[in-house]
């Protein structure tokens, strides 16, 4: 019997993405509408966040994955006066 079974390790990096930590300088309804990336010392646009992400305020540490020349904020870290404990779910 055929499936279609794919080894994630052979997708988890597609080509031409990497993973970044940013800064959240502009915010809109939540989400994060400009970044600004230590790495690159510059500001950029976000182009999407993944569904989850909670809302985010200018200032939040974020997860980013870069896509060719896209921004994706990926997740928060969470906030200084949060427990680690704050962004956890539990599914039932």
């Amino acid at each position: 019997m055929d499936n279609n079974i794919v080894r994630l390790d052979r997708l988890s990096n597609p080509i031409r993405t990497k993973k970044l930590l940013a800064e959240v300088v502009e915010v809109e309804n939540g989400e994060a509408t400009n970044i600004f990336l230590p790495e690159l010392v510059r500001e950029v646009n976000v182009y999407a966040h993944f569904t989850g992400v909670t809302p985010l305020e200018v200032g939040d540490t974020v997860l980013v994955q870069k896509f060719y020349s896209n921004y994706i904020v990926t997740n928060r870290l969470h906030r200084k006066d949060e427990t680690s404990e704050a962004g956890i779910f539990y599914i039932r």
